[in-house]
């Protein structure tokens, strides 16, 4: 049995990620698919706001829309919300779930920042380069740059 571990976030990056997932999943028999939904943990003086409740209930809905995708796909599928770094959770997670591969969403780096990174000859510590580096299990990256390769 293999399970894979798709980080969800509501953009198009990541239904790439879950598409890619679940179609590797339809080919191998008895796969599992874990949903998993990072949110930053808040500092203390703004747990309180109601802007908390308004994330908890969007990463709800994004991780019910995935899970529903998956499943109508044939696919077992877990879904859980975590706090913390992110980089750190999705390795956490993919080791204590027992995940055989992660698929995951690169953030936007901005224009500025990858003109600078050119000049400078400098890497962004994007997540997605943490996970690359760190993990034990191999990692798909989906990227805006994948979506719009045809420019």
């Amino acid at each position: 049995m293999c399970s894979f571990l798709v980080v969800v976030d509501g953009s198009v990056q990541s239904s790439l990620a879950l598409d890619r997932a679940i179609e590797i999943a339809s080919a191998l028999p008895a796969s599992e698919i874990v949903l998993l939904n990072v949110q930053p943990e808040l500092p203390r003086w703004q747990s309180v706001r109601p802007d908390g409740a308004r994330i908890a209930q969007i990463s709800r809905r994004v991780l019910h829309q995935a899970e529903q995708r998956a499943r109508s796909a044939g696919i077992t599928t877990r879904a859980m919300i975590a706090v913390g770094d992110r980089a750190e959770t999705i390795q956490r997670v993919a080791k204590s779930e027992g995940c055989d591969h992660i698929f995951v969403s690169q953030g936007r780096i901005g224009r500025a920042t990858r003109v600078l990174m050119k000049l400078t000859g400098l890497s962004a510590d994007s997540d997605a380069g943490r996970l690359i580096s760190q993990s034990d299990v191999p990692v798909t990256v989906f990227s805006e740059r994948l979506e719009n390769s045809s420019r």
